[in-house]
C-alpha cells in the first residue's frame, strides 16, 4: 500500500497525509488539529500497522467516532471510507503502490535530431543475457524513404475471391500459427525466456535461415542482440552479420522492410553493405510500443532468392506488434524487479527517503570514508530493563516495533537518515549522505516532534491498559567520518568519530521527556528555539566539563 489521506469533506483540496501515527483533535499538539467544539482535545488517533492497512481508534471523545455512520472504538480503514469526528466529516483515501515508470525505450525523434534522414543507431556487441553474436556491417545507405519497402498490394484477400485452394490452405496455415504464436505470449513471462519463445515460433510462421531480436539500450541510441537463432534452435556458427542501412530504414522511420533478392533489387544497388553480406532475402520490423521503438526482430535467408512475400511481412510485422506489448511489459517487469531488488539491498543501509535518490542515481554514495559535517541523534527508552521484565518477549518485541514504526516515521519526515537501532535506543543522522542547508535545525524540530508523537502514542497504550513509554534524546553536531564500514560480509553506512560520542553521552544524561543539545547545536538554533541551560555535564572521554542545553519548544509554535 501507498500514501494515505483524510481529506476534509469541507476542503477537499487540503488532504492530511497519514503518518505511522496520526493523532486527531481540538489540541495544538495533534497531528492535524480540528478546531471544532464538536470535537475532544485529542478526540482519535490513526495508526499505521506493520502489515500496512490504517487502524482508527477513538480516544474516549465525548461525541464520538463514526465510520460509514457506526460509532467505533477500533477500526480498519478501507478506502474511501467515511470518518466523523464529532460534526467534522472526512474521506479515507489510501493510494495502492504502482509499478515504477521505467523508460529506456529509444525515440525516434531523438535519433533523428540534427542528424538528417541518413543517421542510424549504433549496434552494440552482444549484451549481458544475450545469446548469440551479429556482426554489423557499414555502408552508405540506398534508401532515400520508407515507402520504398511499404507493401502497396498482395495482401490477403476474402476467401470468395481465391480460386487457388492451395494458396488458400498455405495462407490459413500462416494465420494460424501467427495466431497462437500471439496467443501463447505470456505478459508476465521472463524477458530472456520470451525472446527465445519469439524467435523460435517465428521459424514456424516464415521459412527464414536465421532470426536475431535486438532491444535498445538503456543510452536510448544503441541497440543491443539480445537473441540470435538459426533454424532448429542453435546459434550460428559464426556472427549474423546485419546491414546498418535496413536498420537505419526500421528505426528512423519506424517502418518494415522487406528485401525480396537483396543482392539484384535495383533499390538497394548502392547499399553497400548488403550486397557485400550475400543477404538473398531479408524482413525487418521494429518493435513499437506507445508509439516509442524500443528495438527490432530481423529475419533473413541467405540461399533462397524471393524468399518473403508482402503477406509474410504483414504477418512479420502484426506478430512484432503483438510481441511488442509483451516484451515491454517483460522487459519493465524485470527492471522493476530489478530496481526493488536494489531497493530492498539499499534499504538494509539507507533510509527510504534517501534510497529513491539512489536508485535514479540523484545521489551518489561515497566508496570511501570522508570528513562530513552532520547532526547525530540518539534517542532510547528509560527503564527499558525493568519494563520488559514485567513483558514476555512477544509482548517486548511488539511495544519495541510500534515505538520504532513511530519514531522512525518522524526522523524521515524531517530528512533525517535511520543509522541503527541498538536494542531500545535509536541512532539518527542528520546531514549525511545528503547535505542539507539546515540540517541542524531540522535534527531539532525532530527530537521535539519525537516527544509529541510519543505523547500521542502513550494516549493509544493507555487506552489499551499498556504502560507508557519515557524517552530521552541526545543530540550534537559536527564533523565526523562518514563512509561504508565492516567486513566483506557485511557492511553499513555510519559515521564514527569524537560527535558521535558526545551525542550519545548526551542521551545517557536526558532524563524523561528531554531532548539535551550540546553547546555546537546550542550556537546554531539559539535564536529559534527555547532553551534552558543545564548544570554542566561531565561526560566519558572528556577531561573539562561540557555545557548543554534543554530544548522546550520552537520560537512562535504553540505548545498548547
Amino acid at each position: 500500500m501507498g500514501d494515505a489521506y483524510l481529506v476534509p469533506e469541507l476542503a477537499p483540496l487540503s488532504r492530511h497525509r497519514l503518518g505511522a501515527l496520526t493523532s486527531l483533535g481540538r489540541h495544538p499538539e495533534n497531528s492535524i488539529e480540528i478546531p471544532d467544539r464538536s470535537v475532544s482535545k485529542f478526540h482519535a488517533q490513526i495508526q499505521r500497522s506493520p502489515e500496512g492497512p490504517h487502524i482508527l481508534q477513538d480516544l474516549g471523545s465525548r461525541n464520538g467516532t463514526y465510520v460509514a455512520g457506526q460509532r467505533i472504538q477500533r477500526h480498519v480503514l478501507q478506502d474511501s471510507e467515511e470518518v466523523v469526528l464529532g460534526s467534522v466529516r472526512f474521506r479515507y483515501h489510501a493510494e495502492r503502490t504502482g509499478q515504477s515508470s521505467v523508460t529506456s525505450a529509444f525515440r525516434v525523434g531523438d535519433l533523428l535530431k540534427n542528424t538528417g534522414q541518413g543517421a542510424g543507431v549504433t549496434i552494440l556487441g552482444p549484451a549481458g543475457g544475450s545469446s548469440g553474436r551479429v556482426a554489423i556491417h557499414q555502408g552508405d545507405s540506398a534508401i532515400e524513404h520508407s515507402n520504398a519497402f511499404q507493401m502497396a498490394h498482395d495482401s490477403f484477400q476474402p476467401a470468395e475471391v481465391i480460386r487457388d485452394i492451395d494458396a488458400l490452405k498455405r495462407d490459413y496455415e500462416k494465420l494460424r500459427i501467427a495466431h497462437e504464436l500471439s496467443a501463447s505470449l505470456r505478459f508476465d513471462a521472463p524477458l530472456d525466456e520470451l525472446l527465445e519463445q519469439i524467435a523460435a515460433r517465428s521459424f514456424d510462421l516464415i521459412a527464414a535461415d536465421r532470426c536475431a531480436i535486438l532491444l535498445m539500450a538503456e543510452d536510448g541510441m544503441s541497440l543491443a542482440p539480445r537473441v540470435v537463432m538459426e533454424r532448429g534452435g542453435g546459434q550460428p556458427k559464426e556472427a549474423m552479420q546485419l546491414s546498418q542501412t535496413v536498420l537505419n530504414e526500421v528505426v528512423a522511420n519506424k517502418k518494415a522492410v522487406l528485401a525480396t533478392d537483396a543482392i539484384t533489387d535495383g533499390r538497394f544497388q548502392a547499399a553497400q553493405s548488403i550486397v557485400a553480406l550475400s543477404m538473398r532475402s531479408a524482413m525487418c520490423v521494429p518493435l513499437i510500443y506507445e508509439d516509442e521503438i524500443f528495438g527490432a526482430m530481423h529475419l533473413d535467408s541467405l540461399h533462397q532468392t524471393h524468399a518473403f512475400t508482402p503477406k509474410d511481412l504483414q504477418l512479420f510485422q502484426q506478430v512484432a506488434n503483438k510481441a511488442s506489448s509483451a516484451l515491454k511489459n517483460a522487459s519493465l517487469l524485470q527492471q522493476v524487479e530489478q530496481e526493488a531488488e536494489t531497493r530492498a539491498r539499499l534499504g538494509r543501509l539507507l533510509s527510504p527517503n534517501l534510497v529513491e535518490e539512489v536508485v535514479n542515481g540523484d545521489l551518489d554514495l561515497a566508496q570511501g570514508g570522508e570528513r562530513r559535517q552532520s547532526s547525530v541523534m540518539f534517542a532510547d527508552i528509560r527503564g527499558f530493563t525493568s519494563m520488559s521484565e514485567q513483558l514476555d518477549a512477544q509482548e517486548v518485541t511488539s511495544m519495541l516495533n510500534e515505538y520504532f514504526e513511530v519514531m522512525v516515521d518522524v526522523v524521515f519526515q524531517h530528512g533525517g537518515t535511520l543509522d541503527k537501532y541498538m536494542g531500545d535506543a535509536i541512532m539518527a543522522l542528520f546531514g549525511v549522505p545528503k547535505e542539507t542547508e539546515h540540517y541542524i535545525h531540522d535534527s531539532v524540530r525532530c527530537g521535539l516532534q519525537m516527544l509529541t508523537a510519543l505523547r500521542s502514542l502513550n494516549r493509544v497504550r493507555q487506552a489499551r491498559g499498556e504502560q507508557s513509554i519515557e524517552i530521552g534524546i541526545g543530540l550534537n553536531c559536527g564533523e565526523s567520518i562518514w563512509g561504508p564500514l565492516g567486513s566483506r560480509k557485511t557492511m553499513d553506512y555510519t559515521v564514527v568519530g569524537d560527535a558521535v560520542n558526545v551525542a550519545s553521552r548526551l542521551c545517557s544524561r536526558a532524563s524523561h521527556g528531554d531532548l539535551i543539545i550540546s553547546q555546537s547545536i546550542f550556537e546554531a538554533v539559539q535564536g529559534d528555539f527555547v532553551l534552558e541551560e543545564l548544570e554542566p555535564a561531565t561526560l566519558k572521554g572528556k577531561a573539562e566539563q561540557v555545557c548543554i542545553w534543554k530544548v522546550v519548544s520552537e520560537k512562535g509554535v504553540s505548545q498548547g
